[in-house]
C-alpha cells in the first residue's frame, strides 16, 4: 500500500504475495519451499484448529511480523487458540538474550555474518522495497530466490543458536530462553487487540512513578560512576545500554574523544 511504509499486516490493503518456510524433523531439513497459493496462510491456520499440523515451534527473525500476516484472516478464537498452544524461537529475540541484552534488533544479514553463514540479501528485491515498490510488482522468480535465502538463513541461524544455547547451559537454558521469547506472543495480543488505557488513573500514577524513577536513576548513574572509576572521561548514563551492560556482566567501555588534527581547510569540500 502506496500509504504505508513496509508491508504491515495491519493495513487491509496488505496481503501475502508469496510464503516461503522449511520444516526441520529432529534437525534433518528439507528444501525451502515456496507457495504463492493466495489461501496458504488460511490452509495452514485450518491445519493448527484440527490438530493436523505436527509442528509446535515457530522459528523466524522477527517472527510477530510473520504470525500476524498468516493470521490476519484468522478469528479472534482461532488467534487466541493458536497463539495458546505454540512456542516460538525469534532468532533476534534469541540473540538478544544470549549476548546478554547487548545485540538489540540486530538484523538478519548481521546475524548471519556473526554466526559465519554466507547470505547477501538481492539487491533487486531490497531496493524495491526501500523504494515503496510492493512484493507484488516484483518477478515472482526473484521473489521466490529472496524467499529461500531467507528461510534457508534463519533455519541455520536457529540450528547454531540452539547449539550454542545448550553449550550455555543446556536443556534448561534451552527452555528458559523459550519461555522468554513467549513474551513475544503476548505482545502480538496486544498489536492486534489494543490495550485499553484508564487515562485518569495513568495521570494519578505519573507523578509518583516519576518521582521514584528519579531517585532511583541518580542512585544507578552512582553506581556505574563508582564502577568505572574517577579516571573515567565519558559521560555516565544508564540509557547507555553498552555501560550497563558492561557494569552487569564485565567487560571494557569504550568512549570517543575529539583530537585536534592540526589541519586547517578554509575553504572547499574538506572544510
Amino acid at each position: 500500500n502506496p500509504n504505508h511504509f513496509g508491508a504491515t499486516p495491519f493495513d487491509p490493503e496488505n496481503r501475502i504475495v508469496m510464503v516461503g518456510w522449511t520444516n526441520v524433523d529432529e534437525f534433518r531439513t528439507g528444501a525451502p519451499l515456496t507457495s504463492d497459493k493466495s489461501t496458504q496462510s488460511k490452509d495452514w491456520v485450518a491445519l493448527r484448529i484440527r490438530g493436523d499440523s505436527p509442528y509446535n515451534l515457530y522459528v523466524g527473525h522477527n517472527i510477530p511480523f510473520d504470525l500476524h500476516h498468516i493470521l490476519k484472516d484468522a478469528t479472534q478464537a482461532e488467534y487466541h487458540q493458536i497463539l495458546s498452544e505454540i512456542w516460538v524461537w525469534d532468532t533476534m529475540i534469541a540473540e538478544y538474550y544470549m549476548s546478554r541484552q547487548e545485540s538489540k534488533s540486530i538484523s538478519l544479514e548481521s546475524l548471519a555474518s556473526l554466526y559465519g553463514i554466507p547470505f547477501k540479501k538481492d539487491e533487486t528485491v531490497a531496493e524495491s522495497f526501500k523504494a515503496g515498490i510492493g512484493a507484488d510488482k516484483i518477478d515472482s522468480k526473484v521473489l521466490k530466490e529472496y524467499l529461500k535465502g531467507d528461510v534457508n538463513t534463519t533455519r541455520d541461524i536457529f540450528l547454531k543458536q540452539h547449539k550454542r544455547a545448550l553449550d550455555i547451559g543446556g536443556p534448561e537454558y534451552v527452555e528458559y530462553l523459550l519461555e522468554m521469547m513467549s513474551a513475544r506472543l503476548a505482545t502480538m495480543l496486544m498489536e492486534r487487540n489494543g490495550c485499553t488505557i484508564n487515562t485518569k488513573t495513568f495521570m494519578e500514577d505519573k507523578y509518583e512513578i516519576s518521582s521514584d524513577s528519579d531517585f532511583l536513576e541518580a542512585q544507578l548513574e552512582n553506581h556505574l560512576f563508582r564502577a568505572f572509576g574517577p579516571n573515567f572521561d565519558g559521560e555516565v548514563s544508564i540509557r547507555s545500554s553498552k555501560q550497563v551492560h558492561t557494569y552487569l556482566f564485565g567487560g571494557m567501555i569504550k568512549t570517543k574523544q575529539q583530537v585536534d588534527s592540526g589541519e586547517v581547510y578554509k575553504t572547499g569540500p574538506k572544510k
